[in-house]
């Protein structure tokens, strides 16, 4: 069995148990959807074309067709963006048979409430190749930490807003050259995980060992993703992890790693997986990453006590730095 039942990235050769039933780390993902911690990138893939693989009874297929070829959420060249038995543009047939504001995908796009509206105009005279959503719009019960102080519509019984009144940035996943999927809905995962429907207002539910209550809020999450980098209160409060009197107990278990450099804890989530979260030391040696490495660096062996190499690295003991040498 593997340790924080987590998987390296290169498992082609794993049976499809371990493939399937572990998660894989979150960074090993970082420019593929969370949509799935399956460590298989096909699943990926397939989730996001059954989430564009949609349609509308609230507008005519010619709409619907030349909305998706114009957005460029359906490549220009597939077939699909062939309408038949018409030489008008996309932008004609939008500006003749499309609504004023229409939702682009009619699927709810993320955390169970998240979807986007584009306005006509948008459509028609963005000089963007990718086109950004008009307005994001979600359950303000589920995002109640947002910026109050700008314009809001209402859509659906949803609240709408601007994408630059988010706390997001679209490149975060792409360039101007990416699918529009990479470049909208990825970001989405990534900077609003706090408007995740990991919600509940049950108090039963807060009082389990294993969650943890959000500040000033009814929100709880599972204590696994307290300290992984990844934003779900409304106030940060999950990613706050300084250590207590030198532990790291307070988030819940016991494998939480201590950094030495920065003095705050991390999730198992984020060991081993190619970035530094802990901070570099005076050696260049970082705790979260190359973990047999940095053991060896720090615990003594006999064979190599008094050598002539020098194999520990130096240690503060009463005042003085020792080593494997002294």
């Amino acid at each position: 069995m593997r340790k924080n039942n987590f998987l390296s990235f290169d498992i082609s050769g794993e049976p499809t148990f371990t493939m399937e039933d572990i998660i894989c780390p979150k960074r090993h993902n970082s420019f593929n959807a969370k949509l799935t911690s399956s460590c298989i990138h096909k699943r990926s893939k397939i989730l996001e074309e059954l989430l564009l693989n949609d349609n509308t009874i609230e507008v005519s297929n010619d709409c619907w067709i030349a909305a998706k070829c114009q957005l460029r959420i359906y490549d220009r060249l597939d077939p699909q963006c062939h309408i038949r038995n018409s030489t008008k543009t996309y932008i004609e047939i939008i500006n003749e048979t499309c609504p004023d504001i229409l939702q682009v995908p009619a699927n709810i796009i993320a955390f169970g409430h998240i979807f986007f509206i584009y306005t006509k105009n948008d459509m028609i005279y963005s000089t963007s190749r990718l086109i950004p959503p008009s307005y994001i719009c979600y359950n303000d019960k589920l995002c109640d930490r947002l910026n109050p102080n700008k314009s809001l519509i209402q859509f659906n019984n949803a609240t709408c807003r601007r994408p630059i009144d988010f706390p997001l940035k679209f490149n975060s996943f792409a360039t101007s050259r990416g699918n529009w999927f990479s470049l909208f809905v990825f970001p989405i995962f990534k900077d609003l995980s706090q408007c995740n429907k990991i919600h509940s207002n049950e108090s039963i539910n807060c009082n389990i060992l294993t969650m943890y209550k959000c500040r000033n809020s009814s929100k709880c999450i599972s204590k696994h993703r307290l300290c992984d980098g990844i934003i779900d209160c409304d106030y940060n409060d999950d990613e706050e992890c300084t250590q207590i009197n030198g532990s790291c107990l307070l988030y819940g278990f016991n494998d939480f790693l201590k950094c030495t450099t920065s003095d705050i804890c991390i999730s198992p989530s984020l060991i081993d997986d190619g970035r530094c979260d802990c901070e570099y030391d005076q050696y260049n040696f970082c705790d979260d990453e190359n973990l047999d490495v940095n053991y060896i660096r720090k615990h003594i062996s006999f064979t190599t006590i008094c050598d002539g190499f020098i194999e520990l690295l130096p240690v503060k003991i009463d005042g003085r730095y020792e080593t494997d040498e002294t």
